[in-house]
C-alpha cells in the first residue's frame, strides 16, 4: 500500500497507492511540506495521515521529503529554492511515469513554503487542482542561491507587508495563468505570513476557480486545527477529482 522511493535529484518519498488501481488509472496528487518541517514522510508525520484519507477517496498520494530534510540528502544551508523546485518536479515526473496515474487529474497540496514552490511549478507542469495552506511569498531575487538567504532574511517581513503582483513574483505570475481548480486556506493569527500575502494570492487566482477560507488559526495548527483542516481539504480533492 505505501512505498519510500529515491527520486534522482537526491530527495526521497513516499507514496501510496490508491485501492483498485491495478485495473484503472486514478487520480494523484503531490504533497509538498513547508520550511524546516520535522520528518515530512515518517509513518507517524500527519502527512502520512493525509495520505490515508487521499487513499480514502481514490487518489493516489506522494509525499515529497524536500533536500536538505531528513532522511532526504543535502545541507539545508547551501540549497537553493531551484533546488526544491527540481524535487517537486521530478516527483511529478515519477508520478506521471505510473500507468495507474491519470495525468489528466494529477493535483498538488502544499504548506507554506512547500505551497510557494507548487505555485512556480505551475508555471511549467499541467496541474489539474492547487490546494495551498498558509502559502508562503519570497521575490525573485536570490532564486538559484541558497534559499536560506531569503527564506530567513531579516528583510524579509517588510517585502511581505507590501501587496504584490505576478509582475515582481514568479510564483503569483504562474497562479495568475492557472486554469484550473485553487483552494486557499490562510490563517487569521498567521505570525509570518501577514494579510498582504493573503490579498496577493487572491488576487492572483482571478483567472482560476478559487475557494478561498481564513482559519482561526496561527502558521502552526494544533491537533483539532489540523482535523478540521483535513476534512476541509479532503472534502474540497474529492469534490474536484
Amino acid at each position: 500500500m505505501s512505498k519510500y522511493i529515491k527520486l534522482p535529484t537526491g530527495a526521497r518519498a513516499r507514496f501510496v497507492r490508491a485501492p483498485g488501481s491495478r485495473s484503472k488509472q486514478q487520480p494523484a496528487v503531490i504533497i509538498v511540506h513547508g520550511w524546516k518541517s520535522s520528518s515530512p514522510i515518517a509513518p507517524t508525520s500527519s502527512y502520512a495521515q493525509l495520505q490515508q484519507e487521499f487513499r480514502r477517496i481514490g487518489y493516489h498520494s506522494l509525499v515529497i521529503c524536500l533536500r536538505g530534510h531528513a532522511p532526504s540528502a543535502g545541507d539545508l544551508t547551501k540549497l537553493a529554492r531551484i533546488d526544491h523546485f527540481d524535487d517537486v518536479d521530478a516527483g511529478l515526473d515519477w508520478l506521471k511515469s505510473r500507468r495507474d496515474v491519470d495525468i489528466d487529474r494529477l493535483g498538488g497540496y502544499g504548506v507554506s513554503y512547500g505551497a510557494y514552490i507548487l505555485a512556480v511549478i505551475s508555471s511549467t507542469e499541467d496541474l489539474h487542482q492547487l490546494a495551498f495552506r498558509v502559502p508562503a511569498l519570497y521575490p525573485d531575487i536570490g532564486w538559484h542561491k541558497p534559499a536560506i538567504e531569503t527564506v530567513e532574511s531579516p528583510k524579509l517581513r517588510s517585502w511581505r507587508l507590501k501587496e504584490h503582483s505576478g509582475r515582481s513574483c514568479w510564483a503569483l505570475s504562474a497562479l495568475s495563468h492557472f486554469g484550473g481548480r485553487v483552494q486557499l486556506v490562510f490563517s487569521k493569527h498567521d505570525e509570518y505570513m501577514p494579510p498582504p500575502v493573503m490579498a496577493s494570492y487572491c488576487k492572483a487566482c482571478r483567472n482560476a476557480t478559487a475557494e478561498a477560507t481564513v482559519m482561526d488559526a496561527g502558521h502552526v495548527l494544533d491537533n483539532k486545527q489540523r482535523e478540521w483542516h483535513a476534512k476541509l481539504l479532503i472534502d474540497w480533492f474529492a469534490r474536484t477529482r
